[in-house]
């Protein structure tokens, strides 16, 4: 899954249970984002294919089930 599928797939997640979303790039150069999801967020890394371990990573620490 691309990076860009992911955020995708949390924003639609994010409309069915009424949290907001936001990605932001960092300040200095770099290929990460940052990306809050209701009052959590967490680093994601922007490339086209991310392993299945990151992306639960990012859920777990997103505080979402993977199962969305």
């Amino acid at each position: 899954m691309s990076t860009s599928g992911l955020i995708r797939k949390l924003k639609r997640w994010a409309r069915k249970h009424d949290v907001s979303v936001r990605v932001k790039k960092h300040e200095s150069k770099g290929s990460h984002r940052r990306v809050y999801v209701g009052d959590r967020n967490t680093t994601v890394p922007w490339k086209d294919d991310l392993t299945v371990g990151v992306v639960h990573a990012i859920l777990k620490q997103l505080g979402i089930d993977g199962s969305f």
